[in-house]
């Protein structure tokens, strides 16, 4: 026997603003701090967002990366890590990470590239 469920929202959600980004955004990571949003979205690009009025968004300054990027991550201190993946056949295996650094809050700020480590599959 089926019996009827009801479901009570537990929050309403609206949107602030929107900010249209090259490649789009499907993942992201937000430095409080520092009040940047970065993102990326399936392409060769990290977009990095002046977050410090939510309601208007605005581009600060792209990186371009070796490769597409699969992941990122900013730690407290403002370090962000970008996960790239391998290209062609090595698409699933051999990766690097590329590392940049913030300075500064909101459109003062600089993000600066600090490295990268390359990733190896090993089976």
């Amino acid at each position: 026997m089926c019996s009827s469920v009801t479901f009570t929202a537990l929050a309403k959600f609206s949107s602030l603003s929107t900010l249209s980004l090259v490649g789009g955004a499907e993942i992201s990571a937000f430095h409080a701090a520092a009040k940047l949003l970065f993102t990326i979205g399936g392409s060769e690009q990290l977009s990095v967002v002046d977050f410090s009025n939510p309601s208007i968004p605005v581009l600060l300054t792209t990186k371009t990366l070796a490769g597409v990027g699969n992941s990122v991550a900013v730690s407290s201190s403002g370090l962000v890590a970008v996960a790239v993946e391998g290209a062609g056949a090595a698409r699933y295996t051999d990766g690097k990470v590329f590392f940049f650094q913030v300075a500064g809050v909101g459109s003062a700020a600089t993000v600066a590239p600090a490295g990268s480590v390359l990733g190896a599959c090993r089976t």
